[in-house]
């Protein structure tokens, strides 16, 4: 099982939501090859506690994580061990943003970001997790990769693709000249969250798992 989440993702953009704008080619492509799941909801709309709801299928109010910055009951059971039960080894790469330990003891795979605050000069590896897709044996795997895009600072990807004056900006959203330059910065972030999305497929491919591994891409709240 491959889960590609990414952070702060609305659900109108790109070819699969209702503004085209943003070019993510990669993206649907993934969703041209399988379903997508237009009616999926959270309890809450905030970082810390959809992550706990989708990493303990529990509700906010029965893990105990229904505020940012918070932690779940010690006492759940969390992803790591319930698949873990069935033999598979369970990691995580990137963004984290979960507590306690011992509820998540996701192994920790490096190579990715995990934090919101951005070099735009450094790279991801993706060494780590094409060695945790390849494993030893015939173990089975479940790998998380929890992008920081295109979360705040808007500072990756190329924004004079999208030039401000050709923006259309959604109707809730004010039409200011900083408005403007923001949604620029922001759909140029998402397109390059998109690449790397079309990195991590073609890093399960050379792992040799393209054929045997379901792959989840979602927002963590958009």
């Amino acid at each position: 099982v491959l889960f590609i989440a990414v952070d702060d993702l609305n659900h109108w953009v790109g070819h699969l939501g209702r503004n085209p704008q943003a070019k993510t080619p990669n993206i649907d492509r993934l969703a041209s090859q399988g379903l997508t799941f237009n009616r999926a909801y959270l309890s809450s709309s905030m970082c810390q506690p959809c992550r706990a709801e989708l990493y303990s299928g529990l509700y906010p109010l029965s893990n105990g994580c229904s505020w940012n910055h918070s932690g779940c009951r010690p006492g759940i059971t969390g992803m790591p061990q319930s698949l873990g039960k069935l033999g598979y080894r369970v990691g995580l790469a990137g963004k984290r943003h979960i507590r306690p330990e011992k509820v998540f003891p996701f192994s920790k795979i490096e190579g990715f970001d995990q934090n919101c605050v951005r070099n735009p000069t450094l790279s991801h590896d993706l060494g780590p997790i094409r060695a945790f897709m390849k494993g030893k044996g015939t173990e089975p795997f479940c790998l998380v990769v929890a992008l920081t895009e295109p979360h705040v600072p808007w500072v990756m990807g190329d924004a004079s693709k999208y030039p401000t004056q050709k923006l259309k900006l959604p109707p809730n959203i004010a039409d200011t000249p900083r408005t403007r330059e923001d949604f620029s910065k922001y759909l140029a972030e998402i397109t390059y969250m998109d690449g790397q999305v079309g990195q991590i497929l073609k890093t399960l491919e050379q792992a040799g798992h393209a054929e045997d591994t379901l792959v989840f891409f979602s927002s963590e709240q958009g």
